[in-house]
């Protein structure tokens, strides 16, 4: 059986989605748009509530290992961008073993240590987002990241932070000369949208369990960007005091419209 990048993806609170025929059917519409059909080298499995993507190919040399976890992971990113603002969220896990999956005449065969490993492990992690183990975290760029445990490690899927620290210097609030009025606007209420939707599941979720998953998620944010999140705990996760010299009124106007177009769906299942 030979080794390759597994990632495996668990759509969390897919018992309550179930609930709604529409919502869950929305969602598998959401997965079956993702990036990674489009890529021939990854292979994807979907069923129920996982989703698995695999290189077909092992990698021979650094740079395809680099390659295949660097698009792996943002196969996970092009999922966190889709659902943000819906109420889904997902635990995913990126990992290198033994892994193979091939079609008998009337059944579908998937199995290897590295699913195990994925399986077990997602199911323990108290957390949201991605986490890559030891093995991937070797190869991994492009994203920042942080030691989870022994054997894992947190990945920002959220990158907008890093980029507004970056063309800040650390600083806030940020002049508007530099923040201009390029694609970084639309980024930044998105992200917004998101770093608020889990502040408010770590406080208001029922369930005592899923609120520490979101409180892990919050925390791993907070430690890495916590000038920018305690601005926008303060002003409510309003983008203005980032940027004040900024026109934000029309801006958010626009992004609310497109916003609500987009979770329309969503948020009429959901009542």
């Amino acid at each position: 059986m030979e080794n390759k990048y597994l990632l495996y993806i668990d759509i969390l609170g897919f018992s309550d989605l179930i609930k709604s025929e529409q919502r869950t059917r929305e969602l598998y519409e959401i997965i079956d748009s993702l990036n990674v059909h489009e890529h021939r080298v990854f292979q994807t499995i979907v069923f129920s509530d996982t989703i698995l993507v695999y290189n077909k190919k092992p990698p021979f040399a650094r740079k395809e290992a680099e390659y295949i976890v660097w698009y792996a992971t943002e196969f996970a990113e092009d999922l966190h961008f889709r659902l943000i603002g819906k109420g889904l969220y997902f635990r995913a896990m990126l990992t290198f073993g033994p892994f193979d999956h091939y079609s008998l005449n009337n059944t579908e065969c998937f199995f290897g240590q590295a699913l195990v490993n994925a399986y077990q492990s997602e199911k323990h992690a108290p957390i949201t987002g991605l986490l890559v183990d030891n093995e991937c975290h070797q190869t991994l760029k492009y994203f920042d990241s942080e030691r989870f445990d022994d054997n894992w490690h947190f990945v920002y899927l959220e990158r907008t932070f890093k980029n507004l620290i970056d063309m800040s210097y650390g600083e806030l609030p940020i002049d508007r000369g530099i923040y201009g009025d390029g694609e970084s606007v639309p980024y930044l209420l998105w992200a917004l949208k998101y770093i608020q939707g889990i502040h408010f599941q770590m406080r208001e979720h029922p369930i005592p369990m899923v609120r520490a998953k979101f409180l892990t998620t919050w925390d791993y944010y907070y430690r890495k960007y916590n000038l920018i999140l305690d601005s926008l705990v303060a002003s409510d996760f309003s983008p203005e005091p980032l940027c004040p010299s900024y026109n934000w009124a029309q801006t958010i106007k626009s992004f609310s419209k497109e916003f609500d177009l987009a979770n329309k769906a969503f948020q009429r299942t959901s009542r």
